[in-house]
């Protein structure tokens, strides 16, 4: 094999139930391709999707649910007639679902069932859930925010002092209400939202798209703009996006004082000084649609509008913490060959596969009149997520000419191949 044409790194291997410091990357779950994620929540092992599927028929429903940190997913949509989920937020055996048109559903069941639950409510575009007690308070696009102190039975506007009513995004801090708007900063309510009142003194103006998240006392504004940090319950805002790779912030997750950006569609990064410094960790995550972000106790998880599916990364690698994992939880569940990415592509492309259990392997490049032209494996390996690039170089290393080319993926039980377009 031409070491040029093929590069090939193992991303992440079984290894047995023991105290170890893992050191792996993003790896692609096998949540349905075509599923475009914007939201999610978490519940301990239980990760809810929110998703978009309107274009997408066959596949149905719009929130997807994994029973076992994000390895496996079903559709679970029964009784959301809205093809797209932007909100999602769980209260105990609650599950509250904002759709982009539809209001707001309620599961529960665990998401097996839902029903739409939205008496009251006269915008119908929900694009922010939070849960606080027995209230729960809905964001949305052109009206505001709504409060149900009823589980969702019944709604009732809460806009006063909202001068932006085009809510993003909402969080809450003991008894205070923050919520992010696009095109109108910041505001809080003091007074289960009662009344609001803008907080954006050291934000710029205008500030689109506002992502909200807390860590202790410290509040977390992310926008069009970079990141911006309160420690005074939003009385004043500090800039501390230094170090990011963009200014345009999609999303924010926290885990105790770790924080996560989603700048740029795809690039997450890390900071463990409350902003003070950022550092990239989107190793392995090809996606560069990426629209939200979310953690669990042990996963940080990506997903957004490429259609490429679910990411999720092991926090413990991330932050350096050493815990003990199950083997079975680190394999892929199935054989799988991905679209490769990107595509079209010049001068190289990258081809990411899955191996539940050891096997014998062939990778193998034809062009369309059925020759081979590049064989990239031809060799046992061990399971795991494994990806590996293509320059396009034929098995001599002489460059190939633009056109479409078969990639094909062979073991003694599974075959699967995917088009690939070369462009010079």
């Amino acid at each position: 094999m031409n070491r040029k044409s093929a590069k090939l790194a193992l991303l992440l291997v079984g290894i047995p139930l023991a105290s170890i410091e893992t050191r792996a990357q993003w790896v692609l779950t096998n949540a349905p391709e075509g599923v475009y994620v914007y939201a999610f929540a978490t519940s301990g092992t239980n990760v809810f999707a929110g998703s978009d599927t309107s274009a997408l028929a066959d596949l149905g429903g719009s929130v997807f649910l994994s029973t076992d940190n994000g390895a496996n997913w079903t559709n679970s949509s029964a009784g959301i007639t809205a093809p797209e989920v932007r909100a999602l937020a769980v209260s105990d055996t609650n599950i509250y679902a904002g759709t982009w048109g539809g209001g707001v559903y309620l599961s529960t069941d665990n998401a097996a069932t839902w029903k739409q639950s939205s008496t009251g409510m006269t915008d119908s575009i929900v694009t922010a859930l939070a849960v606080s007690g027995g209230m729960i308070f809905a964001g949305t696009y052109g009206g505001g925010v709504y409060l149900s102190t009823d589980n969702a039975a019944t709604w009732t506007a809460s806009t006063t002092g909202l001068t932006n009513t085009n809510v993003w995004s909402l969080a809450i801090s003991g008894s205070k209400i923050f919520a992010g708007t696009d095109g109108g900063g910041v505001f809080l309510s003091t007074d289960n939202g009662a009344n609001w009142m803008a907080v954006n003194t050291g934000l710029p103006s205008p500030l689109w798209g506002v992502r909200l998240a807390i860590s202790g006392t410290n509040i977390f504004a992310g926008a069009q703009g970079g990141v911006f940090l309160s420690t005074d319950n939003g009385a004043n805002w500090t800039d501390v996006s230094n170090g990011l790779p963009n200014p345009w912030v999609f999303d924010l997750a926290v885990s105790d004082t770790n924080v996560f950006a989603l700048t740029n569609w795809g690039e997450v990064s890390l900071s463990t000084d409350n902003g003070a410094s950022w550092s990239l960790v989107n190793e392995g995550l090809m996606d560069t649609l990426v629209e939200a972000i979310a953690v669990s106790d042990s996963f940080i998880f990506a997903g957004g509008s490429s259609g490429s599916g679910i990411w999720r990364r092991m926090l413990p690698e991330i932050i350096g913490v050493v815990i003990a994992v199950e083997a079975a939880d680190l394999l892929p569940p199935r054989f799988d060959l991905a679209q490769n990415y990107p595509n079209p592509f010049n001068p190289a492309t990258t081809l990411r596969y899955d191996l539940p259990h050891g096997a014998h392997v062939r990778l193998v490049i034809y062009d369309l009149r059925g020759r081979e032209v590049s064989r990239l494996i031809d060799a046992h390996a061990g399971p795991g997520y494994r990806q590996l690039s293509w320059d396009g170089q034929d098995q001599a290393g002489r460059e190939l000419p633009t056109g479409i080319y078969i990639a094909r993926l062979l073991t003694p039980e599974f075959t699967k191949t995917i088009k690939m377009v070369l462009l010079k």
